[in-house]
């Protein structure tokens, strides 16, 4: 991979979570709330697993289905029980690119957990149709739309909406977590509206990171590695269909192509969350991060990224 895309910025890296990022030994503090976006399938349900596990006391979920975020329920107060703790298990069937969806979550946490919000995970996302991954002109100006609306204007809502509740006193945490894609660095090989939408949620991520630091809000964009999720199981379909150069290898099934880079562990994204919601960071606030890193050698490295304001982006000239 190119460097600039960062994959080797700590020696060690990882396909599953390991000793430093294993949820299970986790134990958030008393009455730690979370809410997380697009959990009823994919990386956000391994998401919310891995909060059950870290013992959160408070897990907010949405998604589209209430039949998939019944059955996420039923999973977390499972995982609650085998560690003979409790949790508050909260679903919420919404749409997560539309403003009444967080204005409605700000009051259920106003009303249903006094008003206590110690982390936001913008999960929710997509990576759009097989014509995505074509030129622009070969693609769906409402499908890119629509994409721009789900993971940018989604996580932009929430955090308009929920960071007033997050810097509240009763708040501890003070933690957003937007998911983000190594897709973001990339102009080719990549759907465009889900690598430019990214791109921007990188920007916010350095945004917020930055204007809310006075108060204590820390907010990272955290690359889930290369996961055969619900969403990116239909990349190998939209690769066939697909006009760009990445398409074009000669002498190989198209299918083949997904397995080099889509070969992490769903649960590695979950734990590396829980492992920055456990802990104050504010040296990783506003930057990108590669959940692939070795979270030890990554932090053993803070000064230098925090005195050389890295892991942002930038024009070089």
């Amino acid at each position: 991979m190119p460097a600039h895309l960062g994959n080797e910025l700590t020696k060690t890296r990882h396909t599953e979570p390991n000793a430093s990022t294993d949820p299970s030994k986790v134990t958030l503090p008393e009455g730690y709330t979370v809410i997380i976006t697009g959990a009823g399938k994919g990386i956000g349900q391994y998401i919310a697993r891995a909060y059950a596990q870290a013992r959160a006391s408070n897990v907010i979920i949405t998604a589209r289905t209430y039949s998939d975020l019944d059955q996420v329920k039923s999973d977390l107060e499972q995982i609650a029980q085998t560690n003979g703790t409790s949790i508050t298990v909260r679903t919420f069937a919404s749409d997560a690119s539309k403003l009444e969806t967080f204005q409605e979550l700000r009051s259920i946490v106003e009303k249903e957990f006094s008003g206590r919000l110690d982390c936001l995970v913008n999960n929710a996302g997509s990576l759009g149709s097989n014509s995505g991954f074509n030129r622009l002109d070969q693609t769906d100006p409402l499908e890119h739309a629509q994409l721009f609306e789900l993971n940018y204007l989604g996580p932009m809502y929430a955090m308009q909406q929920l960071i007033p509740v997050m810097t509240q006193p009763q708040s501890k945490g003070r933690l957003i977590i937007n998911i983000t894609s190594m897709a973001a660095h990339m102009t080719n090989r990549v759907p465009i509206a889900y690598a430019t939408s990214k791109h921007a949620l990188n920007r916010l991520t350095q945004h917020i990171g930055e204007t809310y630091q006075q108060e204590g809000l820390n907010c990272i964009a955290l690359h889930p590695g290369g996961v055969m999720s619900y969403s990116a199981q239909f990349v190998p379909d939209a690769m066939k269909a697909s006009k760009c150069s990445f398409c074009q290898y000669p002498r190989r099934e198209q299918s083949d192509i997904r397995h080099p880079v889509l070969k992490d562990d769903i649960t590695l994204c979950g734990a590396v969350c829980v492992w920055f919601s456990k802990e104050h960071r504010p040296w990783a606030s506003g930057r990108f991060i590669n959940c692939k890193w070795d979270v030890d050698e990554l932090e053993a490295q803070k000064d230098g990224i925090t005195g050389e304001d890295k892991l942002k982006f930038r024009m070089v000239v």
